[in-house]
């Protein structure tokens, strides 16, 4: 699947950086841990709902 400019490296690249950037955050303890999970949730699902 391409991005929508056709890119697939520029739709790769935009895909993980907002996991990479939960993580970075979580692990740092930065983000509250009580919604940790409803993040990763959140995120799971705006990044699969185009598929």
């Amino acid at each position: 699947m391409a991005g929508a400019d056709g890119a697939p490296d520029v739709l790769t690249e935009t895909s993980w950086t907002g996991p990479h950037g939960l993580v970075t955050l979580m692990r740092s303890g930065r983000l509250p841990e009580e919604a940790h999970e409803r993040r990763l949730a959140l995120s799971n699902a705006r990044s699969t709902s185009g598929v």
